[in-house]
């Protein structure tokens, strides 16, 4: 099962953001997209997410997976007058799914496991820190139990350490919970940390410059980060995306 794009195009008015784009990715895939600003990359999440429509071309999924998506946004976009467990469960509310007072909050306490974030239900988010609110926003986007996750650059304002944990956190998930995951980041090392693919998007109308595959090391956490091999990788990439 996967996601396939043929000849997509996008325009905002006379702007053509993404020309002739084709792309396809696999279902239980971790692909990180990249490129400099301005290259089409968040426009692109956002097609593929239905969030947008396409000026012409073909998107398409191989099955009913459409209807299973989860979206991360750069920014948590938690609702300040709503409880940790109402912003949570604010995607079931929309799609006006019925569930008992009990059930739902059973499903909360479910994800607020699964992202490490117990005994906040009842807090607003002021009360939150920057990383504890991306928790809450993964945590709302998996409520859904989506086949695919969506995430444009979602680590972007932590700090070095708490994005650390919300990487590992993130990788974590993918490998334990087989969801498909594409990714938006600027962070090359980011990108190569955390995926299996990296699609590098060129300044021009978004077409693809490359598409490589991260090293594959027994190295986990720390050790990864500071191998030679994601190291050199990282540089490589940086280098293409220079030229």
């Amino acid at each position: 099962m996967s996601l396939k794009i043929e000849g997509l195009t996008k325009k905002y008015g006379d702007r053509e953001v993404l020309k002739n784009f084709s792309l396809e990715i696999p279902s239980g895939s971790f692909t990180a997209v990249v490129g400099p600003s301005g290259c089409g990359k968040s426009t692109l999440l956002r097609l593929m997410a239905g969030l947008e429509t396409l000026t012409s071309g073909k998107l398409s999924y191989d099955s009913n997976e459409n209807q299973d998506l989860g979206f991360v946004f750069q920014d948590a976009q938690l609702l300040t007058w709503r409880t940790v467990s109402e912003n949570i469960l604010l995607p079931l509310e929309l799609k006006k799914v019925s569930l008992s007072k009990e059930a739902a909050q059973s499903k909360v306490q479910d994800v607020l496991k699964k992202v490490k974030l117990e005994n906040v239900a009842d807090l607003f988010p002021h009360h939150l820190s920057g990383g504890m609110k991306m928790r809450v926003s993964l945590a709302r986007a998996l409520i859904s139990n989506p086949k695919w996750l969506f995430m444009d650059e979602p680590f972007a304002a932590l700090d070095e350490l708490t994005r650390f944990d919300m990487q590992d956190l993130l990788k974590d998930l993918w490998l334990k919970e087989k969801i498909t995951v594409v990714f938006v980041t600027h962070a090359l090392t980011e990108a190569a940390y955390l995926s299996e693919r990296i699609v590098m998007l060129s300044g021009k109308n978004g077409s693809i410059s490359g598409d490589e595959k991260p090293p594959k090391t027994n190295l986990n956490g720390e050790d990864f980060r500071a191998s030679t091999e994601l190291n050199q990788f990282v540089k490589t990439l940086s280098e293409r995306l220079r030229a």
